[in-house]
């Protein structure tokens, strides 16, 4: 029907500079390099929440978050920004927790302008401002 059936606050959002929905969750980025996630069904018509708080405020981004990607489980979350280089992070959704480990000091990634996963999220591609395309097999999917 194309009608916008809800609408709330982005907790301590003050400019919205990306979006991702998956069918459990979605995530809001902010200008200032804070991510949000909420729980869909919170924030649905008739869900427990009038205007939700996220499940998590992810803020190991420090400069705007212009890409944002749900794997095609919604178990991890792509989150970056073009205006520092290498400036990606990874959060694991069930555990809210974000991968410290990648990427390294050594991962070549520059400045990131986009980023997805492959249907069965076995890859990751990350953009770049070289024009190049990064691909990174995704472990816990690698047989997928």
């Amino acid at each position: 029907t194309f009608r916008c059936i809800n609408r709330h606050k982005d907790e301590g959002c003050v400019r919205a500079t990306a979006l991702a929905a998956g069918s459990k969750f979605y995530a809001s980025g902010s200008n200032d390099g804070v991510v949000n996630l909420y729980k869909r069904s919170d924030c649905m018509p008739g869900g427990s929440r009038p205007n939700p708080t996220p499940l998590k405020a992810v803020m190991s981004l420090t400069t705007r978050v212009d890409s944002l990607r749900f794997s095609h489980d919604e178990n991890l979350l792509l989150m970056s920004s073009t205006m520092k280089k290498d400036s990606l992070k990874i959060l694991h959704v069930p555990s809210r927790r974000v991968f410290s480990n990648w990427p390294t000091s050594q991962t070549p990634l520059r400045h990131v302008t986009s980023v997805d996963f492959t249907a069965n999220s076995g890859m990751m591609a990350i953009g770049n401002d070289r024009g190049r395309v990064l691909l990174y097999s995704v472990g816990q999917y690698s047989s997928a």
